[in-house]
């Protein structure tokens, strides 16, 4: 008897290991999003302090925030960096005792870290016990 073709059983095994290594697959390319939308909250971040130091040899002092439009130059808690995040970052800068700290999250993001900081001044001005280097972008 001269058979040709596959079995059933066969067919269902082929079927499982492909199942199989396309889930490996998709796995891994979400975490590749994920990274890249970190990368880009990081940037966002860098690109935070030379706006700050500007608007600090302007004003005497750092902004306690940020705007789409113009910079709003202002005494206090009431001066704005003009900055437009990248994609659907969001970013939150905050003043301090002689420095600022910001915060960047993506609501892409849903794996840990899931946020980004950076803080300029004393460590006390640290968004996260994790961010312990001045001026350098930590995710935590």
């Amino acid at each position: 008897m001269n058979r040709k073709g596959f079995t059933l059983i066969e067919l269902l095994v082929v079927i499982g290991i492909l199942s199989l290594l396309a889930s490996i697959a998709i796995l891994k390319t979400g975490q590749q999003k994920e990274r890249a939308y970190r990368a880009t909250m990081v940037s966002d971040l860098r690109n935070m302090v030379p706006l700050q130091e500007q608007y600090f040899a302007t004003n005497a002092d750092y902004a306690n925030g940020i705007t789409s439009g113009p910079t709003v130059n202002r005494p206090g808690n009431r001066g704005r960096v003009s900055f437009v995040p990248s994609g659907r970052n969001r970013l939150r800068v905050r003043r301090r005792a002689n420095g600022w700290n910001a915060v960047a999250t993506n609501p892409n993001v849903r794996t840990r870290p899931r946020r980004c900081g950076i803080f300029i001044g004393p460590v006390r001005n640290s968004p996260n016990r994790n961010v312990r280097v001045e001026g350098v972008p930590t995710c935590y």
